[in-house]
């Protein structure tokens, strides 16, 4: 199992996470800390500072911030990591942040290409 870390120290042997970095799980240790490798680095993470990566789509990074219209939309911040859903054309993809999801024009994200 796999996710995102958001920016967390852990300890003395701080192993600093950014929004976009995977982190595999190792261990799922107790329901509020997993077990963890980030950048080659095993630690401790909280739980709540990870999400699942959705097998479908692509992991994305705001490129601008965007500000829904529609219900259907979704606001986004520029540098924010988001799970493209779907691709719905026309220069519109289907996203998710944490909870959240909705329509973002395709031309305000990015791949994350060197999302390892």
């Amino acid at each position: 199992s796999s996710g995102i870390n958001a920016e967390y120290g852990v300890d003395s042997r701080e192993v600093l996470c950014e929004p976009g970095f995977r982190v595999d799980i190792l261990e799922e240790t107790n329901a509020d800390w997993h077990k963890g490798v980030c950048k080659g680095h095993s630690a401790y993470f909280p739980t709540n500072y990870l999400e699942e990566i959705p097998e479908t789509g692509g992991v994305l990074q705001a490129l601008y911030d965007y500000t829904k219209i529609q219900p259907d939309e979704m606001s986004i911040t520029a540098g924010q990591v988001l799970f493209r859903l779907e691709d719905l054309g026309n220069g519109w993809i289907y996203g998710k942040i944490k909870d959240s999801r909705g329509h973002v024009p395709s031309s305000y994200v990015q791949e994350l290409e060197d999302f390892k």
